[in-house]
């Protein structure tokens, strides 16, 4: 049985953030984020943006198991194709676009 993290009723981990971001016009911007995990930000938030790139160094993030689906497994159940995932730290991270 697949579970979601103790988090899974929520928004995000950071609700007034994401308010704050949908009340935004964010369909024309590219997006940074560092951190996808297991894309409880980066769901909603690929969802609002142009583009997102995520930057995740952990590897359990990307590896389905019989109770975590992963980051890149969520994205594509959700359909979700403006979104490119980095497997990198955000400290070797070379900026080659510009991000809004």
């Amino acid at each position: 049985m697949k579970f979601d993290t103790a988090w899974a009723q929520t928004k995000s981990y950071f609700p007034l953030l994401m308010d704050c971001l949908a009340d935004e016009n964010m369909q024309n911007l590219n997006t940074l984020l560092t951190g996808g995990a297991d894309g409880k930000f980066a769901i909603p938030l690929a969802k609002i943006s142009k583009h997102l790139t995520v930057l995740e160094c952990d590897r359990s993030c990307f590896i389905d198991t019989s109770d975590f689906e992963s980051l890149l497994s969520k994205l594509q159940r959700h359909e979700l194709h403006n979104v490119d995932v980095l497997k990198l730290d955000f400290q070797s991270f070379q900026l080659q676009e510009p991000f809004d």
